[in-house]
């Protein structure tokens, strides 16, 4: 009886040791979490999510990271809504201020306000960009602001001061005059003192410096023509053409023509100073003997400059809502935001990253006014969060085409123009209100 007892017992032993590895080996199935993870990039940010994904996976077990990405990011929002509508919406997906409104629109994004309990950190500006209805609709991972970047050793050779904080318009184009040079004889240009882009996206700064606006974040209407700022609006359009066809200061571009494909002449050394993102700034450490350094853009009746910024949201279709705002969180966490930082390609969302001597030493070799990209996001407005914005960036830009490629016409006969048709645009078009952050004030520096 002993022994048939113990027979049971060892039976009943092995039944409940198998059990329990069917039970563990169900357990840890139902445990692994799969992630979609979706972003525009180009190889060199393609290889850093590929590295952060590994090491998100490392220290989360039971959770596997796909990647979708795309590039370049003119086609991501519509790949995003390709995925909507087959059902495959990724669980996180980046997000650009530009594509923010109409993620809105489609109820494409999780509410994940009170999620965060170190808001302190990020820059204000930017929480302030995904803040709507008193709601946080994503959360801030980088941002840039556009800064005046120039050649010291063209400024040098010209025996002229570096650009600084003090800077107007007329030293801007006092100095782009005497920097522009012209061959003997021919007259030809072979150098420049400024690149000036054509988008609208770079002269809307000049637009806000001069007192002007562009579109009213209350009501939601665009005001490029509008009567009540029209004088104000023209007048910084018309200085920024007239650099290129009257001072001759910049070179002619079309502003029909694909941004890719216009001659970066700052980067060739055919021009002194170009307005640019912090992009640029991880470009240029690659190009030996430029010589750069960048300072903040130049005022007029007032200080002012373009934001854009990106972030990172959850999908309101999510199955795995908590295992995705780890991953946010991830993405946005202070060690992510540091090796960002290494990378020289934009300004951390977290002030601490920023701050950092990763971030206000880069890139290194070369003493850069780092600084500059950080006190510009006081006074930085966004204008990609405008209604109907890629619409109405190629109205603006066919009104002001010839403007810029020949110097013909007004700047104030394009922008009547222009706000006639996106009068008509945004009558026919049903667009969610949603207002901007508002303009921040800027704040004494400590010595």
């Amino acid at each position: 009886s002993d022994i048939a007892a113990l027979k049971i017992g060892f039976q009943n032993f092995v039944f409940l040791f198998l059990a329990a590895l069917l039970f563990v080996s169900g357990c840890s199935k139902k445990e692994t979490v799969r992630l979609r993870l979706m972003f525009w990039a180009d190889a060199a940010e393609f290889a850093r999510m590929k590295q952060q994904a590994a090491v998100f996976e490392e220290q989360n077990h039971g959770i596997r990271v796909e990647l979708v990405r795309t590039t370049p990011h003119r086609d991501y929002p519509a790949k995003v809504l390709q995925e909507l509508s087959r059902g495959a919406l990724p669980d996180v997906f980046a997000l650009d201020l530009s594509d923010f409104a109409e993620m809105r629109k489609k109820g494409l994004l999780r509410d994940v306000s009170g999620r965060a309990d170190d808001l302190f950190d990020f820059q204000p500006r930017l929480t302030e960009c995904f803040f709507q209805e008193n709601r946080l609709w994503a959360v801030p991972a980088t941002c840039s602001t556009q800064v005046l970047y120039y050649n010291k050793r063209k400024f040098d050779r010209a025996g002229i001061p570096y650009p600084s904080d003090s800077w107007d318009w007329g030293d801007l184009k006092q100095a782009a005059e005497r920097l522009t040079l012209a061959e003997e004889g021919s007259g030809r240009i072979i150098q420049y003192g400024l690149d000036l882009d054509p988008d609208m996206a770079a002269w809307a700064a000049f637009v806000w410096q001069n007192g002007g606006e562009i579109f009213d974040p209350d009501t939601g209407k665009w005001l490029l023509g509008s009567p009540a700022v029209l004088g104000k609006n023209a007048a910084a359009l018309q200085f920024y053409v007239d650099l290129i066809h009257e001072s001759r200061v910049a070179q002619a571009n079309s502003a029909l023509a694909a941004a890719d494909s216009q001659e970066p002449s700052f980067e060739k050394r055919f021009s002194a100073m170009v307005f640019a993102g912090r992009s640029l700034a991880a470009h240029l450490q690659k190009e030996e003997g430029i010589g750069w350094d960048v300072s903040p853009m130049p005022k007029n009746l007032k200080r002012a400059t373009t934001l854009s910024a990106q972030g990172y949201g959850i999908s309101s279709f999510t199955e795995h809502p908590e295992e995705a705002w780890k991953l946010v969180r991830f993405l946005t966490g202070p060690t992510s935001q540091t090796k960002l930082a290494m990378g020289g390609r934009s300004v951390p969302a977290r002030v601490s990253a920023a701050q950092s001597r990763v971030f206000l030493d880069f890139p290194g070799k070369l003493s850069i006014n780092n600084r500059a990209f950080i006190d510009s996001l006081y006074y930085a407005r966004p204008l990609q969060t405008a209604p109907c914005w890629a619409e109405v960036e190629r109205i603006v830009a066919e009104e002001t085409d010839l403007l810029f490629s020949s110097g013909k016409g007004l700047a104030r006969d394009s922008l009547i123009r222009a706000q006639s048709r996106i009068d008509k645009l945004m009558a026919a078009t049903q667009v969610p209100h949603l207002n901007a952050p508002p303009e921040r004030k800027s704040v004494t520096k400590k010595k």
